[in-house]
């Protein structure tokens, strides 16, 4: 809610605040809907729990990307702590980092190859860290998702000529929705 300090003359929200509890009610339904569904999916244990806590994650990430084209550091960061803590032994982690580096380095390349302009570094991060926390066959499943529905995206917008002036897609809401989807696998 906006205190009254905040409100501008005349009873405007400041610019970014419009629509605030209406987007977090959103969001609390989305991260809710997945929480339920992954337990539905996977029972009540310590899996269901990380997997509903990166389901929570991602959507704030979603949210962010939408709002700024920005994701912050934290989420990768706290999905890696999320994967590490659901591992049980150091010969547990090992697999997980080779599914985390096997989605970094060729993503990093294309990153660092088109500029920034095919990916953004936060989406690269969060693929990674979700290769680490997920396992690679769920992020590649994630990715694939991600792929076809942000082209698919895409060509309506493009075809509508929906903000010709905006080229670029936020993928942080695509990852998300292929990772809720791979969660069901």
């Amino acid at each position: 809610m906006i205190s009254e300090e905040n409100r501008r003359p005349g009873g405007e929200n400041p610019p970014g605040r419009e629509g605030g509890t209406k987007r977090f009610f959103i969001s609390f339904l989305i991260v809710f809907a997945a929480s339920a569904v992954v337990f539905l999916r996977h029972g009540d244990n310590t899996l269901s729990i990380g997997y509903s806590l990166i389901c929570a994650l991602l959507t704030a990430a979603s949210e962010s990307d939408l709002r700024t084209k920005r994701a912050g550091n934290v989420f990768p960061l706290t999905i890696l702590a999320t994967g590490a803590a659901g591992a049980g032994t150091l010969r547990e982690l090992l697999p997980m980092l080779a599914s985390g580096l096997l989605f970094f380095i060729p993503l990093f390349l294309v990153w660092r190859l088109k500029k920034g302009r095919a990916l953004g570094g936060a989406d690269v991060k969060i693929i990674s860290s979700l290769a680490f926390a997920v396992g690679a066959r769920r992020a590649l499943a994630a990715l694939a998702v991600a792929a076809v529905s942000c082209l698919c995206v895409f060509a309506i917008r493009r075809f509508a000529k929906h903000r010709a002036e905006e080229k670029t897609l936020p993928l942080v809401p695509f990852i998300a929705a292929g990772t809720f989807i791979s969660m069901l696998l």
